[in-house]
């Protein structure tokens, strides 16, 4: 008897709202409409992690995040999966799309990967300033913005990177997000600097809203360049540090009291947020 094909179709942080058949009319989604109509539809699901890749290392290895230790954008291709199970049962496994495997090109169980991430600078030449993606290789002690002493990276995404860095004419600390070098991302980083600023024009003078303040904005080596105030490490830091068990009811409250006030602002300028995840939740130092 052959085996039969398996066709797994995943796709990426999509809400439960954006189905058509699920009676969201706003919605034109014929095929996924034909799917639901025709096949099983679940209408309550459990998602074990807060970002893509975290759920996605969890739907193929089984386990939790915080036994693979993937929560973000980390390794998790070093984890055995059910894709090498049935690789090992005779099937031709292919993957097309994205996995965010780290590194990005490894089998993970496949026979053929077709990669299709976030686009890269491979074909730009930028005057060995970036690495074979797009992004900016700091240098720590440099002067960028003729104004910002880098210190250290401090974190990476697939939009850029984020270095902390010496503001020397205001004399104080910042954060400077330094995105890809490609067309794409300078877009997407051109529409986040138009909401800053909406953001930015609607804010109280006291900060009441807690939403993180935008400094300023230039291009260094073709890198378009968004400098914020710098803060301590995000919500998901603090998990971490916390092996997962979580933190108290009461700052909780605190937590879910500040969001709140960070949304009412965003619903006065009109703005959606719809991508809010633990990383986007930054802690402020007592000082």
């Amino acid at each position: 008897m052959s085996k039969p094909n398996i066709i797994l179709i995943m796709t990426d942080q999509q809400r439960f709202d954006t189905i058509g058949a699920w009676g969201y009319d706003h919605m034109i989604t014929p095929a996924m409409d034909r799917l639901a109509a025709e096949g099983l539809s679940f209408r309550n699901a459990y998602c074990p992690g807060a970002t893509c890749v975290a759920s996605r290392a969890a739907t193929f290895t089984g386990m939790y995040p915080h036994n693979t230790g993937t929560y973000s954008f980390d390794a998790w291709g070093s984890h055995r999966n059910w894709v090498q199970d049935l690789n090992e049962g005779g099937y031709h496994c292919v993957n097309v799309g994205k996995m965010h495997f780290a590194p990005r090109d490894v089998a993970g169980g496949f026979h053929e990967r077709v990669i299709v991430e976030n686009p890269t600078s491979k074909t730009l030449d930028n005057g060995g300033a970036d690495d074979e993606n797009g992004y900016y290789l700091t240098v720590s002690g440099e002067t960028i913005g003729d104004r910002y002493t880098v210190k250290k990276t401090i974190g990476r995404g697939s939009y850029g990177s984020v270095v902390a860095a010496y503001d020397t004419q205001t004399s104080t600390n910042v954060a400077i997000k330094i995105v890809k070098n490609h067309p794409f991302f300078t877009n997407l980083a051109d529409a986040e600097v138009r909401i800053l600023r909406m953001i930015g024009r609607a804010e109280t003078d006291d900060g009441s809203s807690l939403c993180v303040k935008f400094l300023d904005t230039f291009t260094h080596k073709n890198h378009r360049m968004i400098v914020f105030e710098r803060l301590s490490y995000n919500l998901w830091d603090l998990l971490r540090s916390t092996d997962s068990k979580g933190v108290s009811l009461n700052i909780i409250r605190k937590f879910a009291r500040h969001i709140l006030h960070g949304l009412q602002l965003f619903h006065k300028v009109k703005v959606l947020h719809c991508d809010l995840k633990p990383e986007d939740i930054m802690l402020c130092a007592p000082s």
